[in-house]
């Protein structure tokens, strides 16, 4: 597992993502507990390019496998970004991967989360997710983008650290701030 964190889903399922085998050889998946966590069972697993992998779940209550492209021999072109799949049963089978282009990737482990404050006229509460958000292999420009759609566009980005940085995680705090 890891880095990064698991989620509790909104029927109260348990799930934390895995990364399964060598880089550039490996699968995502998840691992849940239905039970509060006294048992675990293994979810299907899907090709990716990446180790580093994190879960989020969408509105509809399907959850979206966020996975780090570590493409080692050079950056794709037009822009090297992130790889997402779906799955619509609690993680038992995901869709094929997916580019996200909006989400460009150096190469490092990000995070993304449903942050659990509705904002004003929006009718779900945003999807957060932070990286370095710059050019392949240059580990800087520690951005935050939220989604109010589930992820399906990042129309707010904003940069809390323009030097170098790298892995990173973010959690909900009580008072309702980002961490």
């Amino acid at each position: 597992t890891g880095p990064g964190a698991g989620i509790q889903t909104t029927d109260g399922r348990l799930v934390i993502p895995y990364g399964i085998g060598p880089e550039m050889e490996s699968r995502a998946m998840i691992v849940y507990s239905d039970d509060h966590g006294e048992s675990w069972h293994a979810g299907g697993r899907v090709e990716s390019k990446s180790t580093e992998v994190q879960v989020v779940e969408l509105s509809d209550g399907s959850l979206r496998l966020d996975m780090r492209n570590q493409k080692d021999d050079g950056p794709e072109q037009p822009e090297h970004c992130r790889y997402y799949s779906i799955s619509r049963d609690g993680g038992k089978t995901w869709t094929e991967p997916v580019k996200d282009p909006a989400l460009i990737d150096t190469a490092s482990q990000a995070s993304i989360l449903r942050h659990r404050f509705r904002q004003k006229g929006q009718d779900r509460d945003p999807i957060l997710f932070a990286n370095p958000a710059s050019t392949f292999a240059n580990r800087v420009n520690m951005t935050v983008r939220m989604s109010h759609d589930d992820g399906n566009t990042w129309p707010v980005a904003r940069t809390v650290h323009p030097g170098p940085c790298a892995y990173c995680c973010l959690v909900s705090l009580p008072d309702g701030s980002v961490g």
